[in-house]
């Protein structure tokens, strides 16, 4: 009698064993798939990263770009300035010049009339 109450206890221990054998295999089986979803969040972490820096760097490329470009915009406009001036340095003296030319004929006619 007593023996089979004993290989009861046993059986019933056995039982609970083996349950808690599948639970921990299930917990087992719980934490690698946390584990590889981990992984993969850290892969694509890394990419998010990685596109981070490219467009920071494709930012940088551009920035200077538009530098170069508003430098080269500057010295355009210094230029026409330039020849702005100069054009109008030319018209003054191409003035200067008719002016003479217009004295010098208007001489040249008083001398004329004061010899005749």
């Amino acid at each position: 009698m007593r023996s089979q109450v004993a290989g009861r206890k046993l059986q019933v221990a056995g039982r609970k064993l083996q349950v808690a054998g599948r639970k921990l295999q299930v917990a087992g089986r719980k934490l690698q798939v946390a584990g590889r979803k981990l992984q993969v969040a850290g892969r694509k972490l890394q990419v998010a990263g990685r596109k981070l820096q490219v467009a920071g760097r494709r930012s940088q490329v551009a920035g200077r770009k538009s530098q170069v470009a508003g430098r080269k915009s500057q010295v355009a406009s210094r230029r026409s300035q330039v020849a702005g001036r100069r054009s109008q340095v030319a018209g003054r003296k191409s003035q200067v010049a008719s002016c003479r030319s217009q004295v010098i004929i208007y001489i040249f006619i008083l001398y004329s009339e004061l010899n005749y």
